[in-house]
């Protein structure tokens, strides 16, 4: 199952504010996800599965609860 989601990959936000875009996610590929406190509209932190088996960051503007609603 695809959910949509706007975000940003955590390590462009390293170098900067970026806005948020809109991306789809495979819930399969979610391996863990928090809950966030930046001050700023990223709310929930996800770590997915990515092509080629690692493991990357991604934060989403979603609350957590929500998001974890949708997981469960």
């Amino acid at each position: 199952m695809f959910l949509n989601v706007k975000g940003c990959d955590s390590f462009k936000l390293a170098y900067g504010y970026q806005a948020p875009t809109q991306m789809s996610i495979k819930t399969e590929d979610v391996e863990s996800f928090i809950k966030l406190d930046r001050g700023d509209e990223y709310k929930t932190g996800l770590s997915i599965r990515s092509g080629n088996g690692t493991s990357r960051s991604i934060y989403i503007t979603e609350d957590f609860d929500s998001f974890a609603a949708k997981m469960n």
